[in-house]
């Protein structure tokens, strides 16, 4: 199944534009998505403010969440509702995990192919499947 992603992206990559490299460099310098260039890692693009406030008010509620798990431990509760509740949990990090991997596609992956620089895109792809492995593990 990754072996497939692989081919995907790098058929993507090697047929997804036929512009000059200082034309997708035009094009990106007009995207709206704000970017920053760290020296020997290349372009760091922030998350998009909705994914990071959707993120943020997750995450708050998460910690509320962990919180209430203990107070149920340290009183005993019945070990299938803490166990529910370790669930809701774990599926509310996903749903954090998920959006920010849809942000990072939609806007750092996005931008490394449009630029047309091989090695960013290798890097972004490299780093894709690094991801994928530890998530399905």
């Amino acid at each position: 199944m990754q072996e497939q992603a692989l081919r995907q992206v790098f058929g993507r990559l090697r047929s997804h534009n036929p512009h000059s490299f200082e034309e997708n460099v035009l094009r990106v310098r007009r995207t709206p998505v704000r970017l920053i260039p760290i020296p020997r890692l290349g372009i760091r693009q922030y998350v998009e403010k909705e994914t990071r406030e959707q993120s943020l008010s997750r995450l708050t509620r998460i910690s509320g969440q962990v919180g209430g798990i203990a107070r149920m431990i340290a009183e005993d509760r019945y070990c299938v509702d803490v166990v529910t509740q370790i669930a809701a949990v774990r599926a509310g990090l996903k749903r954090v995990s998920d959006g920010l991997l849809r942000d990072h596609l939609a806007h750092c992956v996005e931008h490394a192919i449009r630029t047309g620089d091989r090695k960013e895109q290798r890097a972004k792809v490299a780093e894709l499947m690094k991801l994928l492995e530890r998530l399905s593990s």
